[in-house]
């Protein structure tokens, strides 16, 4: 038996993350005693400062920290003290059973409520608890861990929590917010939750997993890992949750673009994606000229359509300009690990549209059947598909364009329901091929830096796939 176990509870199991990094363990199982009492030290040096102390008004109601009835400081401390040695003292191993709704391991030494546990019904907030129940069954030892669990709370507006299915996950985001508590002790400046200037929760999440993903060496591509960011503050006057999850797939496709050599290309399709609203209308950023600082709060559409399940395909070309950004290499790694796209319709794509683009580059028609190709209609697209493969036909092509089977099971597998994916691969690779002959044919600009008075998305409201 042990003290601690991960419990799919994101209050405890951030507090056990929290406890890991404090005693240097990698298995909630190896927690002892020691460690529980000895991280209280480090809650009674850390939470007293005032900018913790102003973070702990929206974590826990009436704490001891912001109880108004203790007028001192002194008084404050050392009723966080009882308050903490009080929780210590019912601290229990796991048995076979037991009521706590975290655990299921221990039981209930008496029903705990806001200023134990975030977002829990109590005195005169019952409605946010089942039945309308005056507190919520947690053993003493998960919520001493919920007090553990502010150590890594990310400043966002409000303060976000972060939670996984990963443990490897939740240790490396414990061990990023640790560092960052150590940094203030060492500096004698606390500054609170751990805070990068994020207050966009969206846009916090990709950073935050970007950034454990480039920041430890690890083998993340085993973890299938899948992230939820909870959003929240536990006001009396309004306390306010919003939930955002990241899914494991859109996980496995940040970890694979970290390591892909065109990441920049990346990047930069995320930066197109940044917009804002003015007078009702989005307006996206030109960001060439601008630092990170000027626009990372904004609201982002690469993100949202990633959290939302939808398709981000028309970020990676523009129609307008004729220009596909980023390689097939880098695309293919989304349309596997983000969409789950087979290989072999990936590649049949690739090798139609390599066709399609050595025919226009040949073709006296060329203007006309690009512009068919870039036409959101079914019926004119696959008219101009027709007009190519006569033309081939004319000029004795030694294989077809494509095979009936091919049509139906690789290009158009459900027909109009995924015409926008397949034409937006197309379009995309064709770019792609022929984009030095475009710029020669003054269609298309070359260059890094050609979106400084164009956002990058295409133009055309295409139904989602």
């Amino acid at each position: 038996m042990n003290f601690l176990e991960w419990t799919g509870n994101p209050f405890v199991d951030s507090g056990i993350a929290a406890l890991l990094e404090h005693s240097n363990k990698k298995n909630p199982a190896e927690i002892t005693k020691d460690d529980l009492f000895s991280i209280a030290a480090l809650l009674q040096e850390v939470y007293v400062t005032d900018k913790w102390k102003k973070n702990m008004y929206s974590i826990f109601l009436n704490y001891p920290l912001s109880q108004p009835s203790y007028k001192t400081e002194e008084k404050k401390r050392e009723k966080l003290k009882e308050f903490l040695d009080d929780l210590l003292e019912g601290v229990d191993l796991t048995g076979e059973k037991g009521d706590c709704i975290a655990c299921g391991r221990r039981n209930t030494r008496k029903r705990k409520g806001r200023q134990h546990i975030p977002m829990t019904g109590s005195g005169g907030a019952l409605n946010y608890f089942s039945f309308a129940s005056d507190g919520a069954d947690y053993c003493d030892t998960c919520a001493y861990a919920i007090q553990c669990s502010p150590l890594t709370y990310y400043a966002c507006g409000k303060l976000a929590m972060l939670h996984s299915n990963s443990p490897m996950v939740m240790r490396y985001w414990a061990k990023r917010a640790y560092e960052n508590i150590q940094e203030q002790r060492a500096k004698d400046d606390y500054t609170g939750c751990f805070n990068e200037g994020y207050t966009n929760p969206q846009n916090a999440l990709f950073h935050i997993t970007q950034d454990l993903i480039g920041r430890y060496n690890r083998n993340w591509s085993r973890e299938n890992a899948s992230i939820r960011l909870y959003h929240f503050t536990n006001y009396i006057q309004g306390p306010e949750l919003d939930i955002y999850d990241l899914p494991a797939t859109v996980f496995s496709f940040l970890v694979e673009v970290h390591a892909h050599p065109r990441i920049k290309d990346w990047y930069a399709i995320v930066r197109r994606g940044y917009y804002f609203i003015k007078n009702g209308k989005e307006i996206e950023f030109t960001t060439a000229s601008k630092a990170e600082g000027d626009y990372k709060n904004s609201k982002n559409r690469v993100y949202q359509n990633l959290l939302e399940g939808k398709s981000i395909l028309p970020r990676f070309l523009s129609t307008r300009r004729k220009k596909a950004y980023g390689d097939y290499s880098l695309l293919r790694v989304y349309l596997k690990e983000a969409l789950a796209m087979e290989e072999h319709r990936i590649e049949t794509i690739k090798r139609v549209s390599d066709e399609i683009a050595e025919h226009i580059r040949e073709s006296p028609n060329w203007k006309r059947r690009l512009r068919g190709l870039e036409q959101s209609d079914f019926n004119r697209f696959c008219s101009t598909l027709r007009h190519i493969i006569n033309e081939r036909i004319e000029a004795r092509a030694p294989n077809p364009l494509f095979t009936y089977e091919e049509f139906v099971t690789d290009l158009f597998p459900d027909g109009l329901r995924n015409f926008h994916e397949t034409r937006h691969l197309i379009l995309f690779r064709v770019y792609e091929q022929l984009h030095g002959w475009l710029v020669e044919q003054r269609l298309t600009t070359d260059g890094e830096n050609d979106d400084e008075n164009y956002a990058g998305a295409e133009e055309e409201t295409a139904p989602q796939d």
